[in-house]
């Protein structure tokens, strides 16, 4: 994805731009979020992500599905939203 493309800008730029790098950091991020609400929704994560996310869905014991938006990117969901219990 271009940011100059779509009008965005980096707020915060890394000393780092390697793969492993932007990985660790986005799921760092993400599992932050699962531990803090018990669930997740991402509607934009990296595809090379993906079995990352399946083994913190497996390490929590919750579902875990995502959706292709393109061959870098998917949507994710792990858990279920609170509320929305089956």
């Amino acid at each position: 994805m271009d940011d100059s493309d779509e009008g965005y800008g980096l707020i915060l730029a890394f000393d780092s731009d390697t793969e492993d790098f932007t990985r660790g950091f986005e799921l760092g991020q993400l599992w932050e979020r699962l531990n803090r609400d018990g669930w997740l929704y991402q509607p934009l994560a990296h595809t090379s992500n993906a079995e990352m996310f399946i083994r913190c869905a497996e390490a929590k014991g919750l579902p875990f599905s995502a959706d292709p938006i393109d061959d870098e990117w998917i949507s994710i969901t792990i858990g279920t939203p609170v509320g929305q219990e089956a």
